[in-house]
């Protein structure tokens, strides 16, 4: 990934987040330019793939001058930070941080946003 340091893959459904896609990478750039460089790149390299049955394109979320850019397709989000912002929002312990699946509040925000994440993503029945 284009120099990108602290690479760190998180399966997310092993720590109980259902309600985000499967696999979570981080990663950190040197700049904001950098990182949207590296983004651009993924973005392009998933597309060149031949994947059958491919509804929707990766998404960016970010642009040229953002500290925190997000590519996501379909089972995957790919967060790239400047180091500052990485710490900032520490997206790690978030995430492996198993959280209470009884808290109804959240649940039903997390319920929400999955939704939203199926009908973005082109979601056909398969994870």
């Amino acid at each position: 990934m284009e120099q990108a340091k602290d690479v760190v893959l998180i399966d997310l459904h092993e720590h109980n987040r259902t309600d985000l896609p499967r696999w979570g990478i981080i990663l950190t750039g040197y700049s904001s330019r950098h990182l949207y460089r590296m983004a651009r790149a993924l973005w392009k390299s998933i597309k060149e793939v031949n994947i059958p049955g491919l509804v929707n394109p990766p998404r960016i979320d970010g642009g040229r001058d953002d500290e925190w850019i997000m590519v996501s397709w379909k089972g995957v989000m790919v967060h790239m930070f400047t180091e500052e912002s990485r710490n900032d929002l520490d997206l790690e312990t978030k995430w492996t941080t198993d959280y209470d699946d009884h808290d109804s509040e959240e649940m039903t925000m997390m319920e929400k946003l999955k939704e939203k994440r199926k009908l973005y993503q082109g979601y056909r029945g398969e994870e």
